[in-house]
């Protein structure tokens, strides 16, 4: 997918209600926030381990939230909390170091995610989006992270929705609870090397959670026409800065017109002022196709 000014996704016909999933992260705050304030958006329910206290914002006091506490160890339990859902964020996400061990961290991030999708599809949401990480790839053989979230992609595409969404976001910039060292390194090679970072590189550009927040809110007010679309940080980035200007990416199965060839002029000849005259074609008359009365032999 990527950004054009004269290609717009159409607006949702009718309200949604929306489920979230680490509502208490750094951008799951910040998604629920702009859902609060979204007129599209009918209701949200946030379920995590612990309710949100009253902000600044007062998005807690909202009376279009519904904050459910759940055990994710066994999600099931809680069934009633997904019913009578049009789209659902799955924003939770952990690191290795919190985790412990590279079993803790898949357990907490991809049977959570796996749990959350089943008992979505099960209870009739149709739309999803996620909040991946760049370069996630299952077979991935650098980064433990890279490889889960590429295995969390993948069954979320295994999956029945109507519409699924990923967002691949780099390095995320802004306030959080708790402190991550690997971020905090990130940030400071990113204020010396992030305009050096162009073309293929781009994509690795830091990004801040508002930005990201933002376009997932517009995502589920504009949703893209495709069952599937991916967006890497450069694309979240313009779609949060030039809000609602998207285009999606063409249909492969569709053949493209060849472009229309146009004419040259014809050079003009070096030391010389005037241009090679261009020849003239004279079309044939009707006089010169046939002969004439007067182009007859006179009668003998």
């Amino acid at each position: 997918v990527w950004m054009a000014d004269d290609h717009y996704f159409p607006e949702r016909n009718g309200s949604f209600r929306a489920i979230v999933a680490g509502g208490t992260g750094a951008v799951g705050q910040r998604l629920i926030g702009e859902l609060l304030r979204s007129d599209a958006c009918e209701h949200v329910t946030m379920v995590s381990r612990r309710v949100l206290e009253l902000n600044s914002d007062g998005i807690a006091s909202s009376d279009k939230l519904t904050q459910a506490a759940v055990e994710w160890e066994d999600l099931t339990a809680h069934r009633e909390v997904f019913k009578n859902h049009d789209i659902a964020f799955w924003c939770l996400g952990t690191t290795r170091a919190m985790a412990g061990s590279d079993a803790a961290f898949r357990h907490i991030d991809f049977d959570y995610a796996t749990s959350f999708a089943s008992l979505c599809e099960e209870e009739g949401v149709r739309e999803m989006i996620i909040v991946s990480t760049v370069g996630a790839n299952r077979t991935s053989f650098y980064s433990v992270c890279a490889r889960i979230k590429g295995e969390i992609e993948d069954n979320f595409r295994s999956r029945g929705f109507a519409r699924l969404v990923i967002l691949r976001p780099s390095l995320l910039v802004g306030e959080r609870q708790e402190k991550r060292t690997k971020e905090e390194v990130g940030k400071a090679f990113m204020s010396v090397f992030r305009y050096a970072m162009v073309g293929p590189l781009k994509k690795y550009r830091d990004i801040s959670t508002v930005d990201v927040a933002k376009a997932l809110r517009i995502l589920a007010e504009r949703p893209p026409p495709h069952q599937f679309t991916l967006l890497e940080s450069p694309d979240i980035h313009n779609l949060a800065d030039n809000e609602y200007r998207v285009r999606p990416p063409p249909n492969p199965f569709v053949p493209t017109a060849p472009p229309h060839k146009t004419s040259k002029p014809i050079p003009t000849p070096k030391g010389k002022g005037k241009p090679i005259p261009t020849p003239e074609f004279k079309t044939k008359r009707s006089s010169d196709a046939l002969p004439s009365q007067s182009d007859e032999p006179p009668d003998p």
